[in-house]
């Protein structure tokens, strides 16, 4: 297929692709290359919902997608971030496309806010993914690997991230958050709203003219306060790793192909992600390489297609979101060289990079001072078109289950305290849901998320009983004492 979108550069510097659909949804696709181990494009990414001059509140992005119907996010893969937002009129996805882009072009982190989410949030995250086998199989292959095709790790490790300062955020947004490297896709929204909705936004390249870029080529000279990548000397094992990096057009095929591959080879994985040069790697810690790679290259060179595939669209993303995502991908296809390799499969036949295992992350816990933060009522909501309801509020599925063991294992009365199964918690608010929406508004319901205690939090509703949960949360036993302090 080809595009269908319109495109245009708008007066602030952004690329947008206007596509005509049904759907009113937005999608800003931001360049956050993964430079180093350090897991600045992962805190980034975290600040753009953070706080802004615009939307100040930290708990914005929480009371939004709990009380709405709206759906607004951003996932990271390749080298690029997808902030996304879904909403049920132009006017509404006018206010979502403003927070979004205040989010992106936001330079101004108090310290404690930093804190919060690089201590705290993200930290939580980090802990729990080091802590299963099969991720530990792959930072171990990440600390470790050739510098010829070294793959660095977007979301940093929990060594590494506590080192990011406000100065490393600031510099490589400068760099890589300016308006004439982010492409903006909508639908369903005019020019003149949403050039509205934009306008009242300092533009990082307006925030010191001395810097300002004239070029929108991706081989633009950095301003001068860039960021600098940093350097780690991981301690490592001795045990042989050994990589394949082959090209981008194989990539979708080998992945597809992994599961079957691993029932001949249980030692055998494939990196998910590409590294800067569009390269990806396949891995393994057996000896017999020659007889591994030969096999694999006979069998792509055998079943695999030489013709241009326009990359698949997940379906984690809401089909609104899905349709913009599709017209990305559409015109990264169009873009590609013909002049392809013809034989690529060829790499697996020839003698792979060698490295070895690196040792598992080493770290300390930060700990996060308490503070005292003022009340605030979440401004996004502020005059909203429509009721105020949770029935719109996703629950992961773990959290579901965690309730029912907990119906099982407790009676209705103990519910009244959290239920909790390592760090994550769900326990029911014994309040009228008249009592309960107008706190989901206010900044001290959402602490445990904003104070980096938790990685995630939400509210639900089942069986006519409203309950809350967090995951990852290190403060789960206190939170009974938390919800009697909210409605007190």
């Amino acid at each position: 297929m080809k595009p269908h979108g319109f495109r245009k550069n708008l007066e602030n510097g952004l690329h947008w692709t206007a596509v005509n659909s049904d759907y009113v949804c937005a999608l800003f696709v931001v360049p956050t290359p993964t430079v180093d181990d350090s897991g600045v494009a992962h805190l980034c990414e975290h600040l753009v919902f953070r706080t802004s001059a615009a939307f100040p509140e930290a708990h914005n992005l929480f009371a939004l997608t709990t009380l709405t119907a709206c759906k607004i996010n951003a996932t990271s893969r390749n080298n690029e971030s997808l902030f996304y937002a879904t909403a049920p009129d132009s006017e509404t996805l006018a206010k979502l496309i403003h927070y979004l882009y205040a989010g992106l072009q936001n330079l101004e982190y108090g310290d404690m806010t930093i804190a919060q989410e690089r201590d705290g949030v993200i930290f939580q995250e980090l802990t729990f993914l080091e802590a299963q086998p099969e991720y530990q199989n792959m930072i171990r292959m990440w600390r470790d690997d050739s510098r010829l095709h070294k793959y660095y790790h977007w979301g940093g490790y929990t060594d590494t991230i506590v080192h990011l300062s406000l100065k490393d955020v600031q510099s490589y947004k400068r760099q890589y958050y300016r308006p004439e490297l982010i492409h903006l896709y909508t639908s369903g929204i005019s020019e003149d709203l949403l050039v509205q909705s934009l306008q009242e936004i300092r533009s990082i390249d307006t925030l010191d003219p001395a810097q300002a870029i004239t070029s929108t080529r991706t081989t633009f000279t950095p301003p001068l306060d860039s960021y600098y990548p940093k350097l780690y000397n991981f301690e490592r094992s001795h045990v042989q790793l050994l990589s394949w990096w082959l090209p981008v057009e194989l990539h979708r095929f080998c992945l597809d192909n992994l599961a079957r591959w691993r029932k001949q080879f249980p030692e055998l994985w494939i990196e998910e992600h590409l590294i800067q040069n569009q390269k990806f790697a396949i891995r393994t810690t057996r000896t017999d390489w020659e007889y591994l790679g030969q096999t694999l290259s006979n069998t792509i060179q055998d079943e695999w297609s030489m013709s241009v595939m326009t990359e698949q669209v997940d379906d984690k993303y809401p089909l609104a979101i899905q349709l913009l995502l599709t017209e990305k991908f559409e015109q990264e296809a169009q873009q590609l060289s013909l002049s392809r390799t013809l034989a690529p499969h060829k790499v697996l036949t020839k003698q792979p990079s060698q490295s070895s295992l690196g040792n598992l992350p080493r770290f300390e816990t930060p700990i996060l001072p308490s503070t005292e933060a003022a009340l605030s009522t979440a401004s996004i909501l502020k005059d909203w078109p429509y009721p105020l309801s949770i029935e719109h509020a996703v629950t992961p599925m773990h959290i579901i289950n965690l309730l029912q063991d907990a119906c099982l294992h407790s009676s209705e009365s103990l519910l009244q305290a959290p239920y909790i199964q390592a760090q994550d918690w769900v326990m029911q608010i014994d309040k009228p849901a008249e009592l309960i929406y107008p706190k989901l508004l206010e900044s001290e319901f959402w602490r445990p998320r904003t104070d980096g205690d938790c990685y995630a939090m939400g509210i639900f509703s089942q069986d006519d009983k409203i309950y809350v949960w967090a995951v990852s949360d290190k403060r789960a036993e206190q939170r009974n004492h938390w919800l009697s302090s909210v409605f007190n």
